[in-house]
């Protein structure tokens, strides 16, 4: 098996699973037309999974296994993140800014820690991706989904905020993003 093929199998187990978790409900509060942050971060983040093994071949780059095995446990690691998230977030997955009838906010699990742990997962995917195929110039696109992650969030701690009364002391308690530093 090459390295494309392992990319393709690595990416390919992420999505999968993260299909495979999802669960959408009716929600009653929502920015809806009010909100563009998540057309961005899915073009960055779909524009990076393909630039990466693009990068790669156009550009004969070869990878050695140790950058191969280290991208491949940090996507495994995103893997984790996305998929335990969506278990502790259990009916309260949305791609859009949105609440659900009695939803509760989420503190436990990984959201005890960090408050938007599936951004985490987005952005270690993506480094994983391009670490696995040395991809360089890609990391133009993953700077470009951090930035557009951080607007999303910034929108999402807003409405957060005006919803639950709670969401300000979370806040100081957890990290935002990475543990330990931001």
């Amino acid at each position: 098996m090459t390295q494309p093929h392992i990319y393709v199998l690595i990416i390919g187990v992420y999505g999968i699973l993260d299909i495979l978790v999802q669960k959408n409900k009716k929600s009653i509060v929502s920015l809806k037309s009010k909100d563009r942050t998540y057309l961005p971060i899915v073009l960055t983040f779909i524009l990076t999974l393909i630039a990466v093994p693009v990068e790669y071949i156009n550009l004969h780059k070869y990878s050695s296994w140790a950058l191969m095995i280290t991208g491949i446990g940090i996507c495994a690691v995103a893997t984790f993140i996305r998929t335990k998230s969506h278990f502790d977030l259990r009916h309260g997955f949305s791609t859009r800014i949105e609440i659900h009838e009695k939803q509760k906010l989420v503190t436990t699990g990984l959201y005890t820690m960090i408050r938007h742990p599936m951004y985490l997962a987005i952005i270690l995917l993506l480094i994983g991706a391009c670490i696995m195929l040395k991809a360089l110039y890609s990391w133009i696109f993953v700077i470009i989904n951090f930035i557009t992650l951080q607007i999303r969030i910034k929108k999402e701690e807003e409405f957060l905020m005006a919803n639950f009364p709670e969401y300000p002391n979370y806040m100081k308690k957890t990290y935002k993003l990475f543990p330990f530093l931001y």
